[in-house]
Formats: C-alpha cells, structure tokens, sequence
C-alpha cells in the first residue's frame, strides 16, 4: 500500500484494528480497498419480482413513481486490498425497512436514492468474488452470500465485461459495458435531482457513506453495516442499449425485467466495509 493511500482520512479514520479467524486463515478487520476500478450500472426492476426475492427478508424495495423497483449491479477490479487483490461482481436492491415515499423516477432516481433517502439501504443479494478468502470473509465474518467466481471482471479495447455465468440453482450475471467519458447531460440531471448546492458539498467530502444490509441466513437478521468510498475519478454517463448490454439470469432473477439506465464509472477507488451490527 502506497504512503498515500495509508494516508488518506478514510483509513485513518477506520484503521486495520482487528483480525478474524475463518476456515482460510485470519484476516485483518474492517476491510480495506486501497485501489481499483470498476462501475455501478444503477437502474430498476419490476417491483412484485424484486418484493418475491426479498420475501424472507425484514426489509421492503425502494420504489419510484412509476411503481419500479430500484437496485443496480456492481462490477469492480480490487488491485490493492486488506485481503489481497480481488475482483466482485454484486447486485443489490434499495431498500427500507418501513414506510418510504416512493422516488421521483428517472433514469438517476437510484442517485437520489444514495443520497436523499435517509433510511435507504443496499440490499448485497447475489454477491460473487474471485478469491475463496474473500468468499470466506464475506460469508464467515459479514454473512453475505458471496460465491466464488474468477475472472469475472474484465477491461480491455474500451470495453468493460462482466461474466458470471447462471447455473441450475444460482443466477448469473454477464455485462458489455463501455468505457466511456461522462456525460454532461447526465451530471445535469444528477445534479438537478440533489440540488446543486448538495452536488457540491457531495463532491467536497472526502468520502460518501451508506449502509449495505445482509441476508438473513448466514446471520439471523438483517443487520447493516456502515461503508465509505471515495473515488479518485468518477464518469456518470447515461446506458446506451444499442451499444451496451447487461443481463441478470437464473433463478430468482430471470423475471425481475431489470432495466439499467445510467453508469458511473470510477477508478482509484477506495473503501471500507466495516463489521455488521443491529439495524433498528
């Protein structure tokens, strides 16, 4: 890790204080990404589909308007982290645990879900990691249902790839992103949907904070965990179908007719999960 990044106020603030025992060994805590790239492709979802995939869980979609279900996909490359370099692909669902006013919709209403809705979560529903010791740590310590999946991220000829094949029990996941540059038309809209003073007090943090709620199963609740990132470069752009594609398959995500809408796009990415508590 570069001077630069141990110095940066996200890791001074939740330093490496900690370690776990899991079936592949200890492993420093919180967890730590020091550099990478990647996108999250945002978008939404039929809302009785995504309500169906969250029926064993105490929480409820985030809807907008239009009554759709917003969520996203995550496709990121880790070269520097805690636990060594790694890659995840994620799909999440935004979600509340009671009563929320449904969200202006839009093709950037899941920003205003990041950063109006007080009480809006991510959901890490389909989780996939190319290391079992991250897998190990995802599923042992943050009881998220990671799967191991290698080389399923890619960037290479302007092009950023996502291959997670479905298999008889598990879904899957398979993008062809471009990687473009940011669209003024798109950071309009993003910064018209927050209010621009809120946009630029967003861009003067030094990190963005959310929360992200784990399945019930490897834990007993739906308890949250408190993240920060921070992103050297980030590239919003809107979802162009005719030259981009990204499909979710298999069971539980073959009818949730998920829609993407926008793209950001980051490098020099930077982040903290820290350990999971109550979520009251």
């Amino acid at each position: 890790m570069t001077t630069a990044h141990r110095d940066h106020p996200l890791f001074r603030r939740y330093p490496l204080d900690g370690e776990v025992q899991l079936s592949t060994g200890p492993a420093p805590t919180p967890y730590h990404v020091y550099a990478g790239y990647g996108a999250f492709i945002g978008g939404h979802a039929d809302a009785a589909g995504v309500a169906d995939v969250l029926r064993p869980e105490s929480i409820r979609p985030l809807l907008d308007t239009q009554g759709r279900a917003l969520m996203g996909v995550w496709a990121l490359d880790f070269t520097e982290a805690s636990l060594g370099p790694h890659q995840e692909v994620q799909v999440s669902f935004f979600v509340t645990r009671g009563h929320a006013q449904p969200v202006r919709a839009g093709r950037m209403a899941a920003t205003e879900a990041f950063f109006k809705i007080p009480n809006a979560r991510l959901f890490c529903h389909g989780l996939w990691n190319s290391t079992t010791r991250v897998v190990a740590y995802n599923r042992e310590h943050l009881g998220l249902n990671a799967r191991l999946a290698e080389h399923a991220v890619s960037r290479a000829n302007g092009r950023l790839r996502v291959e997670v094949p479905a298999g008889a029990d598990t879904p899957g996941v398979r993008g062809d992103l471009l990687v473009g540059r940011a669209s003024l038309r798109a950071s309009f809209e993003f910064a018209n949907r927050l209010g621009f003073g809120e946009a630029q007090r967003l861009a003067a943090r030094p990190w963005v904070e959310m929360k992200v709620v784990n399945p019930i199963g490897l834990r007993p609740h739906n308890d949250a965990a408190l993240t920060g990132t921070h992103n050297a470069v980030n590239v919003l752009r809107g979802f162009d179908p005719r030259r981009e594609s990204l499909t979710l398959s298999g069971p539980g995500y073959a009818g949730l007719d998920f829609r993407p809408t926008y793209v950001q796009q980051m490098e020099g990415f930077l982040f903290v999960y820290l350990d999971p508590a109550e979520d009251p």
